[in-house]
C-alpha cells in the first residue's frame, strides 16, 4: 500500500501532498532545498520515509549542495525515528563531500520542537540552525515554494 498521496516524482523533484496524518515534502533541485512540514503520523513511518530516502539518494547521485529545512507541528514516535535516519542519511552525504545545511524550524512558545531539534543535532552531530517564528506558515521559503 502506498502511503503518499498525490506524489509527483522525477530524478530532480518529489513533491509529497499533506494530509491530517503525513507531512509536506518538497525536493526542488533548482533551488537546492529539501523541506518537510507538517505532522507526522502516518501508519506506516518506516514505508512513508523509505520513499523519501530514495528522493534523497536520487537527488545526489546529480547534486552537490542541499538547503534542508524541517518544520514539524507534531510527530509521533515511530515518525521520530525515521526522521532521525533522514538525518542520519543526510550527514553520510555530507561526510562525503556534500554541502548540506540544516534548518530546524518551529512554532514560537514550542518548547518541546526546539528540544527535539536540538537532541537531534547533537545525537547526530550535525550544525542545526534552529529558527524560532511565529508560524510554521509564515516561514518565508516555505511560502514561496507553496505558491
Amino acid at each position: 500500500m502506498n502511503l503518499i498521496t498525490n506524489p509527483i516524482a522525477t530524478m530532480n523533484l518529489m513533491h509529497i501532498a499533506p494530509t491530517r496524518i503525513s507531512p509536506e515534502v518538497v525536493i526542488n533541485a533548482k533551488d537546492k532545498i529539501f523541506l518537510m512540514k507538517g505532522r507526522s503520523s502516518p501508519e506506516n513511518a518506516v514505508m512513508f520515509y523509505d520513499q523519501i530516502k530514495s528522493g534523497i539518494k536520487n537527488y545526489f547521485q546529480k547534486e552537490q549542495k542541499l538547503s534542508v529545512h524541517f518544520m514539524f507541528e507534531y510527530f509521533n514516535t515511530s515518525s521520530s525515528k525515521s526522521i532521525f535516519e533522514v538525518i542520519k542519511l543526510l550527514k553520510k552525504f555530507q561526510g562525503i563531500g556534500k554541502e548540506i545545511t540544516f534548518f530546524w524550524v518551529y512554532e514560537e512558545g514550542d518548547d518541546d520542537m526546539l528540544e527535539t531539534g536540538e537532541d537531534y543535532a547533537d545525537l547526530l552531530d550535525v550544525e542545526m540552525t534552529l529558527l524560532e517564528i511565529d508560524e510554521l506558515e509564515d516561514y518565508s521559503l516555505y511560502r514561496r515554494l507553496a505558491s
